[in-house]
């Protein structure tokens, strides 16, 4: 603690009184130190994102959350439908929590065989096959559920299938359940925002959370680039 509380006794007992203290910070026994506040407008990603909206027009606040160090703006909920068919391409990760879940377990010496023979197909088709399910979207929710989750899930029986995952996403929930959340958003925020968007070879790119919007004269380059840096990462491309 930087202050030790020093008490202070405004109301008299003796008098019948009930007793309350007010608690005060002696000064005399802090410590001077300099705080360096986060400015997002001095990292290069923020300038991206800037002169990528004003480019197509829009305006709006640029921000980034503390929760899983996300960045937020105004092109994020409408880019589907102004921006379709305009030349733009999005640069995704495939199965980007669950393959980037197993590759923190991975550099921490953390090994599931069973996870593991899931990415040699497909993820969630592994998921749908392997605990009857009806389709891809049920096993994306299931694992949402798995992953986030305060203890429940649809269908139990992924903890069985993975029982080494279960085991090790209970101790990124060992203060708050949704400690497991942030930590993988800040992990991905770290791949997409603080080195993919702040490094890219071009000046234009938008972040929509695990994912990089892009020219689609530009994709393949940056794909390249992206791929060069994160060998571990199934990127691919899609476009609107």
């Amino acid at each position: 603690l930087l202050f030790e509380s020093v008490e202070k006794r405004y109301y008299n007992v003796s008098r019948g009184i009930c007793k309350k203290y007010k608690f005060l910070i002696d000064i005399t026994k802090g410590v001077i130190e300099e705080i360096n506040f986060d400015n997002n407008r001095k990292y290069r990603w923020y300038s991206i994102i800037e002169s990528s909206m004003a480019e197509l027009g829009y305006v709006g606040k640029i921000s980034r959350d503390t929760f899983g160090r996300r960045v937020h703006h105004p092109v994020i909920p409408i880019y589907k439908e102004d921006l379709k068919n305009k030349g733009f391409a999005i640069i995704d990760a495939k199965c980007s929590q669950p393959k980037l879940l197993l590759n923190i377990m991975k550099e921490k010496g953390v090994i599931d065989k069973n996870y593991e023979v899931a990415f040699e197909v497909d993820f969630y088709n592994y998921l749908v096959q392997n605990l009857n399910l009806t389709n891809r979207q049920q096993a994306k929710d299931l694992f949402m559920y798995f992953l986030n989750s305060s203890g429940y899930v649809p269908d139990y029986k992924i903890h069985i299938l993975f029982p080494v995952v279960s085991k090790f996403i209970r101790t990124l929930k060992t203060k708050n359940y949704k400690d497991a959340a942030s930590f993988l958003q800040r992990e991905e925020s770290k791949i997409w925002i603080d080195d993919l968007l702040e490094n890219i070879p071009t000046n234009f790119a938008l972040p929509i959370h695990d994912c990089l919007l892009v020219r689609d004269k530009e994709v393949y380059e940056i794909l390249d680039y992206c791929k060069s840096k994160y060998k571990k990462i199934d990127f691919e491309i899609s476009y609107l």
